[in-house]
């Protein structure tokens, strides 16, 4: 088995082996490094724009709950102008306050539209510019001629308003937020409240009308009543949240205790002043009754929004150090990469080339170069091995050497002895002849 695995392995690593084999070393080594850095630098890349899309998402919903407080700010004034509106046709003279309204409409929908101009990546000007128009119209007292008209002309608006409001959601992103305790702050303060706070508003100006004109037909009774179930059912919605708002780890303000007491007592109100057997009641205590149910459900409009503000800057701010704190480990690392990898190169390179040039060296008969290696690794050791071989090569030449020359020596030494023998050999057979 084990000998299958291994030549499937030798086979399928021998395209890479014949590839490598024919690439400089210096390629192979520059070639593993790209393919080692490179790929890391496209997960890194990849990585920062999902965060960097993360922080784009927390500051969009930002700019959406400014874009969402400020139309909140549009329909409470508008509201005021339907319920001042209503009073002065059922005979309270209501110029002056009118004015006010009007005035301070035209400086919203000033300060809206420079809103508009900071934040033009949501293309909300093209559609807001329709409304806008109307509202305008309003404001320079463009109005119906009866209190019916007036009231369907400022609730349409209304309407518009909040359907408005909830396309801004869309494109900022705030009606799609993903985390469940900003998703219910959202839910709260941009859809459930200003439901509540127009239910609120429809039944203060319709009603304080009807009590300035002290009657009240049946159809206008049945109508009201339906106005009174409305306005428990929208307080519901808002109250049901608190259970959610708790499980995601928030909670329901303390200012939306004080506006569900003052809603409920607005309620109360309504049903002693107009579902009597005769309608009854001041006007002015109950549009103020009224005024003061609005003003407690948009003090708890204003906290749930400054909380879902908190919370949004703090993702925001938390993914923002995230990206820093990644970014730097990134650089970090990927500078100690680099740097590692350009001393592994520089120190490989020039083992490599200290070996070589020995090599080299002892190729040409030089025994004398030395290699010097410094590190542990199995280059250094081989250095070290190929250095030993040639102190050890280098004493075998010096002792055939010296032997060398000491046979040389003793050759000279009998070919002197053998010509001395000669010699008297040669005289004594010169002696022999003379004898």
């Amino acid at each position: 088995m084990a000998n299958v695995v291994n030549t499937v392995l030798h086979r399928l690593s021998l395209p890479s082996m014949m590839l490598m084999s024919r690439l400089s070393l210096r390629t192979k080594l520059f070639t593993m490094s790209a393919l080692l850095v490179f790929p890391s630098l496209l997960l890194v890349g990849f990585l920062l724009q999902r965060i960097q899309a993360d922080i784009s998402t927390a500051d969009n919903e930002l700019a959406g709950v400014k874009i969402s407080s400020h139309l909140m700010s549009i329909m409470l004034e508008t509201q005021k102008h339907r319920g001042q509106l209503n009073l002065q046709f059922a005979g309270s003279d209501m110029a002056t306050v009118l004015g006010a309204t009007r005035k301070e409409l035209t400086q919203q929908l000033d300060e809206f539209a420079d809103l508009h101009a900071r934040h033009p990546q949501f293309a909300l000007a093209a559609p807001w510019a329709p409304l806008q128009t109307e509202l305008r119209g309003l404001a320079n007292g463009t109005v119906a001629e009866n209190s019916a008209a007036s009231l369907a002309q400022h609730t349409l608006l209304i309407s518009k308003i909040l359907d408005y409001c909830a396309y801004a959601g869309e494109q900022t992103g705030l009606l799609l937020d993903p985390e469940a305790a900003t998703y219910f702050l959202m839910d709260a303060a941009t859809i459930k409240v200003p439901a509540w706070i127009e239910n609120i508003a429809i039944l203060r100006g319709t009603g304080a009308g009807h009590i300035k004109a002290g009657t009240l037909a049946p159809e206008q009774k049945a109508e009201m009543i339906s106005r009174v179930n409305a306005l428990q059912i929208s307080s519901k919605a808002v109250s049901d949240l608190t259970g959610a708002l708790q499980r995601s780890g928030e909670s329901m303000p303390s200012s939306a205790t004080l506006a569900f007491d003052a809603s409920r007592q607005f309620i109360e109100l309504a049903r002693t002043d107009l579902f009597g057997a005769t309608v009854s009641g001041d006007a002015s205590v109950y549009f103020a009754s009224g005024s003061a149910a609005i003003a407690k459900a948009v003090a708890a409009q204003k906290e749930l929004i400054a909380r879902l503000s908190s919370l949004l800057q703090q993702r925001a701010n938390e993914q923002r150090a995230h990206r820093d704190a990644i970014v730097l480990l990134l650089v970090t690392a990927f500078c100690a990469t680099l740097y590692l990898l350009w001393g592994f190169y520089h120190s490989f390179m020039l083992a490599l080339h200290a070996v070589r040039k020995s090599a080299v060296a002892v190729a040409s008969g030089d025994l004398t170069q030395q290699i010097h290696i410094h590190g542990k690794d199995e280059l250094a050791e081989t250095g070290n091995i190929l250095e030993s071989m040639n102190l050890n090569l280098s004493g075998l030449v010096a002792n055939v050497r010296t032997n060398a020359s000491m046979v040389s020596q003793l050759g000279q030494s009998l070919a002197a002895g053998i010509g001395d023998l000669s010699m008297r050999t040669e005289q004594q057979a010169s002696s022999l002849e003379q004898t």
